[in-house]
């Protein structure tokens, strides 16, 4: 097989496969479905992040998707972020591998909503002149795992502190999978309910990092990750304790400060941010466009916050990215 047959054969099951994530999480109706198992064969297998999740031919995979989407009944997804790697493996099998970050769309007064990030890899196979589904391996990382552990140490030792499991627990809901920021959706509640309580003397500052489409292209995704992993770390130890660090999805990031209400003191912290994060050695360069908007001038909620924070970031783009801007009437 010659280069050009490799590539055709790696974009194509590349293709395959996150069409296949796409039916299975988005479209979820028996239409799409009989068409996704047309490409799985027989002996198909399926290892996945539940303890029962292991299943050894199509039959047993079917009967339990059934029961699955029986059990997710009308609950939505979105996928936020997802990302495909190719390696070939020979002339007629490649491994498909890669992520998503996929959350519950809102509905009703559903308190909690469900988020995963998830790796995968996919075996397909090229077979009488189509690709087939062999084999599928999912798991999810664990937020616990700490840096430098190849076992997760930590989770056993919240086991064992029984008394403290259920504060982990509730924590662990608030956090964003990747980084272990506090998510959107806890984002959101947590400033609204103190917006309620006061409506002034608060700053909202929403982070955008420059370029970073760059990196993922250039150095892969998983390498993106690791980035975006340092970047959250280097904000978690300049925040104060009055402040929310959180990241909002993709490489998008905000801090909510109880203790920042002048625009002067505002423009103090963007200034100390920037000048730290010039002095850090990061695995890449990074650099980050900041908007800003102070409550009440800049709104009395998260979502007025939030928009009007993207403004100010939208205007520091358009001015050359790594600065930034505060949001006025």
């Amino acid at each position: 097989m010659n280069q050009k047959e490799n590539n055709d054969f790696a974009q194509k099951a590349k293709e395959l496969v996150k069409a296949m994530w796409h039916t299975y999480l988005l479209a979820r109706n028996e239409e799409s479905f009989q068409h996704m198992l047309q490409y799985m064969t027989k002996d198909f297998v399926l290892i996945g992040t539940g303890k029962t999740e292991l299943y050894s031919d199509l039959p047993t995979f079917i009967k339990a998707l059934q029961a699955d989407q029986e059990e997710a009944g009308i609950t939505v997804f979105e996928i936020i972020d997802e990302w495909y790697e190719v390696q070939l493996l020979s002339e007629d099998f490649c491994l498909v591998y890669g992520g998503l970050y996929i959350k519950e769309k809102p509905q009703g007064q559903k308190p909690i909503l469900a988020d995963m990030d998830t790796r995968f890899s996919f075996v397909c196979q090229k077979k009488d002149g189509a690709i087939v589904l062999r084999n599928l391996h999912h798991s999810v990382p664990n937020i616990d795992q700490l840096p430098g552990e190849y076992y997760p140490r930590s989770i056993t030792q919240t086991a064992n502190e029984a008394i403290q499991k259920n504060l982990v627990l509730e924590k662990q809901l608030q956090l964003d999978s990747l980084t272990a920021l506090s998510h959107r959706t806890y984002t959101e509640n947590y400033i609204n309910q103190v917006l309620r309580q006061k409506r002034d003397g608060y700053a909202f500052f929403m982070l955008d990092l420059d370029d970073f489409k760059q990196i993922n292209d250039t150095y892969g995704h998983l390498q993106g990750d690791h980035c975006l992993k340092q970047f959250a770390s280097f904000l978690q130890t300049l925040a104060s304790e009055q402040c929310l660090v959180s990241r909002l999805g993709g490489d998008e990031f905000s801090l909510f400060s109880t203790a920042i209400s002048t625009p002067q003191e505002a423009e103090q912290f963007a200034q100390t941010l920037m000048h730290s994060l010039h002095e850090q050695n990061f695995s890449f360069p990074i650099q980050c466009s900041i908007g800003i908007s102070l409550a009440p001038d800049g709104g009395n909620t998260f979502q007025e916050l939030y928009t009007n924070a993207d403004k100010a970031l939208y205007q520091s783009k358009r001015e050359g990215k790594n600065s930034w801007h505060i949001y006025h009437k």
